[in-house]
């Protein structure tokens, strides 16, 4: 059950940029994998969190298809790892913040992860 929620939870993220761009879907799309994710152990959750992020990129980087299938590929599976580090960071912190700091930690290792994948390793 939880490969499934990691594989939805890919897909609503990609239902939730444009084209088909039901942009509602950007506010809850991680809870699936949040619920995946509870109570995993950290390898687990890298497991389960890159699924999800090779679930989501290969749906949205489809169209390099046609520049270069195993460069698509190779590119998917490296961004799926930023998603993974995150479902890591998250099985590993989880238990041992309170509510509060959860609150603030988690959206900025998610914040931090893709500022390291948009402006510095990509």
């Amino acid at each position: 059950m939880s490969y499934l929620l990691a594989i939805f939870s890919g897909l609503l993220l990609r239902l939730s940029f444009p084209k088909p761009g039901v942009w509602i879907l950007a506010w809850v799309a991680l809870v699936p994998l949040f619920f995946s994710l509870k109570d995993k152990k950290p390898l687990k959750a890298l497991t389960l969190s890159y699924i999800t992020g090779v679930v989501f990129f290969i749906s949205t980087l489809f169209w390099l298809i046609n520049v270069s299938i195993a460069g698509m590929v190779v590119l998917c599976l490296y961004l799926a790892l930023y998603v993974a580090v995150f479902g890591f960071g998250f099985a590993l912190f989880n238990a041992k913040l309170p509510f509060l700091e959860r609150c603030f930690f988690f959206p900025s290792l998610w914040v931090a992860l893709e500022y390291l994948r948009g402006y510095i390793f990509t």
